[in-house]
């Protein structure tokens, strides 16, 4: 199965830089790897939802593009998506950047350090919750529970 092509055609690749893909203010789905598309399809059920979700595409872990990471948190929640284990992935390497700069909500999405079992990719990525629905939901429940955190910590006076 094909992956879809992301990116404009005028696109150039520079190792260690996240491309932001699309930009929103209520959280951002940071992705890698064939799940990017997923994280445009699920920013795309956000938007039907009322959520404005922005996109990051960071196609390379090792060097990690700090900034983009940082830029990301200053906005709010943070849900990596990764085909890939959740244990020493994206999400771990975003989940450092994250808790010594800027200290945000975070879900990580992926594989469980388990073994899988057998079965096609479209079967693995619904097992596993990596479909743009599941990753909808989880944002939505973030960003939600962000909100509550917020309120619980600065309450309005």
């Amino acid at each position: 199965m094909p992956v879809p092509d992301v990116h404009a055609a005028d696109y150039v690749f520079e190792f260690g830089r996240a491309p932001w893909l699309r930009r929103g203010s209520d959280v951002t789905l940071i992705a890698n790897g064939t799940m990017v598309c997923r994280a445009l399809e699920a920013a795309a059920l956000l938007a039907d939802d009322g959520l404005h979700a922005s996109v990051l595409n960071m196609s390379t872990v090792r060097p990690l593009d700090r900034q983009a990471i940082l830029d990301a948190a200053a906005a709010g929640p943070i849900v990596t998506i990764e085909e890939h284990t959740v244990i020493g992935g994206l999400g771990g390497a975003v989940a450092e950047v994250v808790v010594q700069s800027h200290p945000v909500r975070m879900r990580l999405l992926g594989f469980p350090g388990e073994f899988a079992p057998t079965g096609s990719p479209s079967f693995l990525f619904q097992h596993f919750g990596l479909t743009p629905e599941h990753i909808r939901n989880v944002a939505t429940q973030l960003v939600e529970e962000s909100a509550v955190f917020a309120r619980q910590t600065h309450p309005i006076r």
